[in-house]
């Protein structure tokens, strides 16, 4: 599964790209919502049903009530089953730092990438 705020769509979608280029089916929200009964039951339950997830972490997604939500039931698995993407490509200025995200995903014994190539390196070596 990829976690996003829709201002990352493209990135989520070239990440999707990727991953099944290398035979990794993905879970991504605009293909896979016919089954939810609603948007909050999709956001509660996937990350727990998912092998993995990825999460793109950026202010807008810091900002996005849904996006704080499958973070939250992301950081309740296994820290195995879970990257985050800092992406600092992002404007920071109104809140924390990308600095300050890595910061404390890792404090809580997350792995935690800052680019596109570290985040496949990362998954590659699964």
């Amino acid at each position: 599964m990829i976690s996003y705020n829709w201002k990352s769509q493209e990135l989520a979608w070239s990440l999707t790209s990727c991953l099944s280029h290398l035979g990794i089916h993905v879970w991504l929200d605009v293909y896979r919502m016919e089954n939810a009964h609603s948007l909050q039951d999709m956001i509660y339950a996937v990350p727990k049903q998912v092998l993995f997830v990825i999460a793109i972490v950026n202010p807008n997604y810091l900002s996005s009530v849904n996006c704080c939500i499958e973070l939250l039931s992301t950081l309740d698995m296994d820290p195995a089953r879970s990257v985050f993407f800092v992406d600092g490509s992002m404007d920071w200025n109104a809140g924390a730092s990308p600095q300050d995200a890595e910061r404390i995903l890792r404090e809580h014994g997350r792995h935690v990438v800052t680019s596109v190539e570290e985040l496949l390196q990362h998954i590659d070596a699964r």
